[in-house]
């Protein structure tokens, strides 16, 4: 959930990498690019702002619901319906970091024995798998939006702002 740089790239990891058949991603009007992209690594995409994500899901998912949720969007909305509707004994990965609290129901997760994980930090052996990714072939091209030289590093911050640069890669 959340077609941001991080959610991208999980994407990227799950088709490629771990060679998962069927990624969903959820977004907003507003992601429309992102969704996308999303498209382009090999995701199912669903655009919240113009249906329900929670009967999408469902739907393809036959009604059981994915087996795990990754939540990079970082809205209190988002852990909200990943609890409504991931699997029995699923989980849910939280890395985004929402400004508002979540008011999540405990009823839900203790009955149907959901498992949730938050993760922020990276530890040295995180960065060594992203490299090791890389060097294997993990293509990033379609979430690196802009490469630019070091020096027009302002530029860079100016496409970000702008909505323009998803993700901006800077060389030396």
């Amino acid at each position: 959930m959340g077609p941001g740089p991080i959610g991208l790239l999980m994407i990227a990891v799950l088709k490629q990498a771990y060679g998962i058949q069927k990624v969903i991603c959820s977004g907003l009007a507003m992601d429309t690019k992102r969704l996308q992209v999303a498209e382009q690594l090999g995701a199912i995409t669903i655009n919240g702002s113009e249906e329900d994500v929670i009967a999408r899901v469902a739907e393809l998912t036959n009604g059981k619901g994915p087996e795990i949720i990754l939540d990079a969007a970082g809205h209190y909305t988002v852990v909200e319906q990943a609890v409504e509707m991931v699997a029995k004994n699923g989980k849910i990965g939280i890395t985004g970091l929402p400004a508002q609290a979540s008011t999540i129901h405990m009823n839900p997760i203790a009955m149907r024995q959901i498992t949730i994980v938050g993760s922020r930090a990276y530890e040295r052996k995180h960065w060594r798998q992203g490299l090791a990714l890389l060097a294997n072939g993990l293509d990033i091209a379609p979430i690196a939006s802009h490469v630019l030289p070091l020096k027009d590093f302002e530029k860079g911050m100016e496409l970000i702002d702008a909505g323009e640069g998803l993700r901006v890669i800077l060389e030396p």
